[in-house]
């Protein structure tokens, strides 16, 4: 029997068993009787699987097929700006198509005008060189662009399209599918340029998306609710209608009676009774056709295979509570003995019931399953009363516990992984080789999403798979979330330790893995590891970013983001800043900027720098700051003071001053840093007067033990003492 994936939206109306048809209608006689020139905005909304790109694909055929008095041509512009990887992208594209569909209808002397003042006008949206970032959100500019003299203004050049636009005899229909996809800024992108940028006369958007979600990204970015928004754009909503149950259930009930036919199902006598009693649990948890569709998949692909020792509506059972809630689906896989009436004999392989047992068992029941307590009508299909099967070998049910595990374990076809591949890929996994692993990836690359289900299905914690997933991202992008199915498995305090251990090993000199990738993993997993995994990865990752090579950092690994990333770990480039003066090498300006500022480090706290005339580094404190703030700043006082081979740090204390209390970090690690680099004096600029006078006096105090220390009350006192 073939597997066929059923996840396709349809594209001919003859297929329609969602009545949509008379929707679509309703859809496509509105735009052909929209004679207005003015832009057009209809919005197709529905819950994700409700059959959005189907209608969609239906009103689309009934307008090519149209039969109108109006005197207008239709183009399609179909844009999914989920499958475009950044903003810049989505622009560009969007631009570029409308262009093309413009011009091919465009048969007027001012097409030359047209183009020219088009490509003016998006080239202030279409983003060019210079990246600028805030957060998460890098946007790339031409400044000369922006700035540069033109004939036009951006309105008028917006007046002039539009006109030329509204000449034509042609609507254009823009279908901007699965926005419910994108992320918050995406989306806020998406809806101005729909309403404020491209609003062209001739033009009819058909915006595609679930509204809850879409509502609650807009109001991340706008002042007002997401909704009332949306009411100010969209000039006609309509709201894709919810399959009816009983069609849903005429769908799957056609399925499935197709799997079993192509089986040439032995026990094919299944009554209606036992089917009602099926879809009485079923249709409260498959709703939409993508929830039909995705149980239809499991159904056919697994159930073919192990058909002959398990029961079809106890899988289709398993499989809901697979598709819906994974994580009782392991329960049940990995708990039979806290689910069955009966239990083993001594010295036995049989199964006895014990009506004493059974009351132990539903106590075990209400406490373990008690987070699932929602799914109950699920488990009581499934195992309401056990006793009644364990010697019924007739249905194969699950409740059988001689069957219960013919339904997790398949014997697979030779086009799948068999078991002696898996044990293949697995051992190298967990294996100290990592070539052998990733050859062993290579080999088997078309199989591997089989091998990635099993494994994710069982509870392993290995520090050698840990760390050879995250080395594959060097070629194997994806294995970012198998690298989270890993640490997730299991949630126990031991594991999470073992995480810890696992994390603190990739950034080990053991481990060649590229400092992008570590960078990666980290924000990926901050979260979930320990305070003290975080501060020693932080020093480690630190430490080799503060070690780059200043060839290597203006290479393309080396740019903006990366830049980006010092400040997330602390690190300084002021070593890059001094390197740079000894280089012919040029940069981009944003790094130019970022050099330039580390030579004189400069916040609201501190601001430190080198004097030439007095040898010194001088820092000035401005006000007192945060625990890491003032280890920051002695750390880049230190790195300076070493580059410039000086052996003198002083500091003005007059309008505040670090810390109260820095514990052993103070003595532990900045003494032994500060006499590395060289240091030999410390001198603290402070008033007689200063109510900071008597904690300078304590950190003199402390630290002679090391270092002359001096108290002055400005810089020419200590031009004097020198003297």
């Amino acid at each position: 029997m073939k597997f066929n994936s059923r996840h396709n939206p349809l594209t001919k109306m003859s297929d329609d068993k969602l009545s949509f048809r008379v929707y679509a209608e309703r859809v496509a006689k509105s735009i052909l009787n929209y004679e207005s020139k003015e832009s057009l905005v209809i919005s197709i909304e529905g819950e994700w699987g409700s059959g959005k790109t189907t209608f969609i694909n239906f009103f689309k055929e009934l307008i090519k097929n149209r039969t109108s008095n109006n005197n207008f041509m239709y183009e399609f512009i179909h844009f999914n700006p989920w499958l475009i990887t950044n903003t810049e992208q989505v622009v560009k594209l969007f631009f570029e198509e409308l262009q093309k569909v413009i011009l091919s209808n465009s048969v007027d002397a001012k097409v030359k005008e047209f183009k020219k003042d088009f490509k003016r006008f998006t080239s202030y949206f279409v983003p060019d060189d210079i990246s600028i970032g805030i957060n998460s959100t890098k946007v790339k500019y031409n400044i000369a662009k922006l700035f540069k003299s033109e004939t036009k203004t951006l309105e008028e050049l917006k007046r002039d399209i539009n006109s030329y636009l509204s000449q034509l005899s042609v609507k254009i229909i823009i279908v901007i599918d699965d926005i419910d996809r994108l992320t918050d800024a995406e989306t806020e992108h998406i809806f101005r340029l729909v309403k404020g940028v491209a609003d062209f006369d001739n033009l009819v958007y058909i915006l595609s998306y679930d509204k809850a979600i879409v509502s609650q990204s807009l109001e991340k970015f706008k002042s007002e609710n997401g909704q009332r928004y949306l009411e100010k754009i969209i000039h006609y909503p309509l709201t894709i209608p919810k399959a009816h149950k009983v069609t849903i259930k005429k769908m799957l009930l056609d399925e499935f009676k197709r799997i079993l036919e192509g089986l040439q199902y032995a026990n094919n006598t299944i009554s209606s009774t036992d089917w009602d009693k099926l879809f009485d649990v079923l249709l409260k948890y498959i709703k939409t056709v993508r929830d039909k569709n995705q149980l239809v998949n499991i159904v056919s692909f697994e159930y073919p295979i192990i058909y002959e020792d398990t029961n079809i509506l106890d899988f289709i059972v398993l499989s809901v509570i697979k598709l819906k809630v994974y994580p009782l689906y392991e329960y049940i896989k990995s708990n039979p003995e806290n689910l069955f009436d009966f239990k083993e004999e001594e010295n036995s392989k049989l199964y006895k019931f014990d009506p004493n047992y059974k009351k132990k068992v539903q106590q075990i029941k209400n406490n373990n399953l008690e987070r699932f307590h929602i799914y109950t009508d699920l488990l009581e299909y499934l195992f309401s009363d056990s006793s009644k099967f364990y010697r019924d070998n007739t249905n194969n049910r699950i409740a059988n516990i001689n069957y219960f595990e013919n339904y997790f374990s398949f014997s697979v076809s030779s086009d799948k992984l068999a078991n002696k591949e898996y044990i293949e890929i697995k051992d190298k996994l967990f294996s100290d080789d990592f070539e052998a692993y990733k050859k062993s990836f290579s080999k088997y690359k078309e199989k591997y999403s089989y091998f990635l289900d099993r494994l994710q299905a069982q509870s392993y914690r290995n520090k050698n798979a840990f760390i050879n997933t995250a080395k594959s991202f060097s070629f194997n992008e994806n294995y970012l979330e198998q690298m989270k199915v890993l640490m997730t498995i299991n949630q126990g305090l031991s594991y999470k330790e073992e995480i810890n251990q696992y994390f603190e090993a990739i950034y080990s000199n053991n481990v060649d893995l590229p400092l992008n990738i570590q960078i990666e993993v980290f924000q990926r997993f901050k979260d979930i590891i320990s305070k003290r995994a975080h501060i020693n990865i932080k020093k480690i990752v630190r430490l080799k970013l503060e070690t780059i090579d200043f060839k290597d950092f203006v290479e393309t690994r080396y740019d903006v983001p990366i830049i980006e990333q010092f400040y997330l770990f602390d690190a300084s480039l002021i070593k890059l800043s001094y390197q740079w003066d000894e280089t012919n090498i040029s940069v981009t300006k944003y790094q130019k900027d970022l050099l330039n500022y580390w030579k004189s480090p400069k916040t609201e706290c501190y601001e430190l720098k080198y004097l030439e005339e007095k040898k010194i580094i001088l820092c000035k404190w401005l006000q007192k700051c945060s625990t890491e703030e003032y280890r920051n700043l002695l750390r880049y006082g230190l790195e300076l003071l070493k580059i410039q081979n000086v052996d003198t740090w002083t500091m003005e204390t007059i309008n505040g001053f670090g810390i109260e209390d820095n514990g052993p970090w103070f003595t532990d690690e900045f003494i032994s840093q500060a006499e590395e680099s060289g240091c030999k004096r410390l001198v603290f600029i402070v008033d007689d007067n200063s109510s900071l006078k008597e904690e300078v006096n304590k950190q003199t105090k402390s630290l002679g033990e090391y270092f002359q220390v001096l108290q002055i009350r400005s810089l020419d006192n200590l031009t004097q003492i020198e003297e």
